[in-house]
């Protein structure tokens, strides 16, 4: 059981995470490098810059910084598993592809199925890449441009693809945006709108492998580091990343036995107003407020606070404001509670832009949740600016414990600071502590894995296996079959295996021919057993008090599940690990700590298969100006010169099913295309265009090209009706035929 006797009905819990920063594409990835203390700068070389299209005069250039923040991967995409379109997938934001697979890895850290809130940078993509098409596109093809790119779109996208039915919302206020974007989600989850929420933010500079110039009075600096509070701190480094926590009020995350990374202990919001410098300068009487509102909701005094993970741009005018309004919010402080250890993880992977916030409040709640202070990086002589001999702050430049006052649990605030002046501050606490409950020994337990592709199930069950041989000693069996029957998606290439403890789980993963695995694939529209079920269920149910039961007994009655499971039968597990009632003695006979609650563990999330989407940009060649995208000159005309019977003199000559089939084989060709298939014929004319991934513009846009070719009216809302390329055929060559219109007049 948890320790709740402070829980305050305004206590909001992180139970999921992931992220995708530079040098780290996973939480733990992220806590490894923070803790050695690394900064992830990658640094250019000169053919490595004009390869990327890079000006020679600007790689000369003294003042050009060949350094930058990178995020590994960012034109791949694990479209097949989302259900779109190839082209699709090459027109979407890569900030929206990095979110939905960012946010669909926290909400397998969870377990759950949220509701979402988010934000996003600016789409650099659609300036570099897809400009040229915007402009010269069709009134359909800019719209489609625009779902894909604009900002607007991520937080629905994201709610659509994930099947999300709370209030979706894409928040907006510069660098602040993440943190904004959390404060929304609990004040979503206070007031009722929802009872799991999904926060976070993503930015991607596009090109990637490209410097910048420095300039004297601007934000980066000129050696590509952040010095942040340092003497020799002139600026930051921009870099790309994305962030998504899960988020549920604590009460009901204590009570469902999820597992907890932090508390959300209070937030707040606010805007400098007009009373400062100029519009992009920062307020210290703005920033005080803030901080002074969060500890004032969280009901947490400044002298309870142990860590700030600061906004810390290493900035020479925004350093020391910072320090000056944190000063304000924390000052008194009794001497008894010491200095207030501060940090800022811009000094290991930069300026995030709009995922800045998230990214300090991983950082935070990692290491609230193992109880280590990280260092600040490249601080030795304080800013002559700041006065650290008043303030009551003190820069954390080594790994080391994290004191804790006593029974106090440890606590923290996270700062983000936003151009315009939107401040954003939040108050963290440690998780309740869970007391010892005498873990049973594992008994047979039944683990359920799946994905959408053989690789990739094999990739799941490798990763899994490597995970529970690392934690073994964390982990109990019981927890992670809970976990992985009720909070993971069930895809159709699915695995299921008997294990008796966390050993025999690894090696019968890693070994994969054991008796005790079954695999099977799902087959779409296959028909489900209800009765199936139930018999698998009363079986279940009579033998799982472990009352009397053989080995062999249960073993055969988990096997009978996994079966009909990886055959495609539905199965409701929760109904399967019912929860103890409150205050229940155990049967005579059982184990009494078999019947504490089950928990939920984090488990590695799925492992895209992702491939490359990517328009490269039109460049400039020489004074006679673009040349077409990048690649051999000429291809974009060579279309034009290959002589080829035109679709509408072919469905003229054409009678009968001959009609039928070459708008069959028209339709086939323009969907292979969207799905980037090099063969039409991969194409099932007979299957439902939206359950291979098209959605209504998609089918938009295939009617005004059998429109244009036929030169007359194709309407594409036939396609509701005949979903199905044959079906379609079939109606629009009977309309084509003046016979058989004439006959139906």
């Amino acid at each position: 059981m948890e320790q709740q006797d402070d829980v305050r009905e305004a206590d909001i819990a992180i139970v999921g995470m992931a992220c995708r920063f530079p040098g780290a594409d996973t939480v733990e990835e992220f806590w490894r490098n923070l803790c050695a203390g690394r900064e992830t700068t990658t640094f250019f070389g000169d053919d490595e810059l004009l390869a990327a299209g890079v000006s020679p005069d600007l790689v000369a250039d003294p003042r050009y910084v060949k350094a930058g923040q990178i995020l590994s991967g960012i034109e791949m995409f694990d479209a097949d598993f989302f259900g779109i379109p190839s082209e699709e997938a090459q027109l979407l934001d890569s900030q929206q592809r990095h979110f939905l697979e960012c946010a669909l890895a926290a909400l397998e850290d969870s377990g759950y199925d949220p509701e979402t809130h988010s934000g996003v940078g600016l789409n650099t993509y659609l300036l570099r890449n897809l400009s040229d098409r915007f402009r010269s596109g069709s009134t359909l093809e800019r719209y489609r441009l625009m779902l894909a790119s604009d900002k607007d779109f991520l937080a629905t996208r994201v709610a659509y693809k994930l099947n999300l039915r709370g209030p979706a919302v894409s928040v907006n206020t510069a660098c602040s945006t993440s943190l904004v974007a959390v404060h929304t989600a609990c004040v979503s989850l206070l007031g009722g709108e929802c009872d799991l929420a999904l926060a976070g933010a993503v930015h991607i500079r596009v090109p990637h492998v490209e410097g910048y110039l420095f300039q004297e009075g601007m934000i980066l600096s000129p050696d590509g580091r952040c010095r942040a509070f340092d003497a020799s701190a002139q600026g930051t480094i921009v870099g790309s990343g994305v962030g998504v926590v899960v988020l549920k009020r604590l009460a009901d995350a204590l009570a469902d036995g999820d597992w907890i990374h932090a508390v959300v202990k209070g937030t707040a919001i606010n805007n400098d107003g007009g009373a400062k410098a100029g519009y992009t300068a920062p307020s210290v009487r703005g920033q005080a407020a803030v901080i002074v509102e969060a500890q004032a909701l969280a009901g947490c005094g400044a002298e309870t606070i142990s860590y700030v993970e600061a906004h810390g741009t290493g900035t020479p005018l925004g350093d020391p404001i910072e320090i000056a309004a944190l000063t304000q919010a924390f000052t008194p402080r009794p001497a008894a509670a010491g200095p207030c250890s501060i940090g800022s993880v811009k000094t290991n992977i930069g300026h995030l832009d709009a995922a800045s916030g998230i990214a300090g409040l991983i950082k935070t709640a990692l290491m609230l949740r193992y109880g280590r202070l990280v260092p600040s990086l490249h601080f030795d002589t304080p800013n002559p600016d700041i006065d650290f001999d008043s303030a009551p702050f003190s820069v954390v430049t080594t790994f080391r414990q994290w004191p804790q006052s006593g029974p106090a649990p440890r606590r923290a605030g996270v700062s983000s600071f936003g151009i315009g002046g939107t401040n954003a501050h939040v108050i963290l606490e440690e998780a309740p502590v869970r007391e010892p409950v005498g873990v049973p020994a594992d008994d047979w337990q039944l683990l359920v894995i799946s994905a959408a592709s053989p690789a990739a199930l094999d990739e799941v069950a490798d990763n899994l296996a490597r995970h529970l041989a690392l934690h073994r000693d964390a982990l109990t069996l019981a927890d992670v079959a809970f976990t992985l029957a009720v909070g993971r998606r069930a895809h159709a290439y699915r695995r299921a295996l008997v294990c008796r403890d966390i050993h025999d789980a690894a090696l019968t993963l890693t070994l994969g021919d054991d008796d005790r695995v079954v695999t099977g694939r799902v087959v779409t529209g296959a028909p489900d057993s209800g009765r199936q079920v139930t018999a698998v269920r009363e079986s279940w149910d009579a033998g799982s008090t472990g009352v009397g039961e053989t080995d062999a007994a249960r073993r055969g009655r988990l096997t009978a599940a996994g079966r009909l499971w990886t055959s495609g039968v539905a199965v409701d597990w929760s109904a399967f690990y019912p929860d103890p009632p409150a205050g229940a003695d155990p049967p005579a006979g059982a184990d009494p700590a078999a019947s504490r609650r089950r928990m939920r563990v984090p488990l590695p999330t799925y492992p895209f298969q992702r491939r490359r989407f990517w328009v490269e940009p039109v460049r400039q060649v020489g004074p006679a100006g673009p040349a077409g995208p990048a690649g051999p000159a000429g291809t974009a005309d060579d279309d034009a010169l290959l002589p080829a019977e035109t679709l509408r003199r072919q469905v003229e000559a054409a009678q009968g099913d001959v009609k039928e089939a070459v708008l069959v084989d028209f339709i086939q060709s323009e969907v292979a295309a969207m799905l980037g298939l090099d063969d039409a014929r991969a194409v099932d004319p007979d299957q439902s265009l939206f359950d291979i991934g098209l959605d209504s513009l998609n089918l938009i846009e295939v009617a005004a090209k059998l429109g244009a070719e036929l030169d007359r009216d194709v309407r594409a809302s036939v396609f509701a009706e005949h979903p199905t390329i044959r079906a379609y055929a079939e109606k629009l060559a009977v309309s084509l035929d003046p016979d058989a219109a004439t006959a139906t007049r």
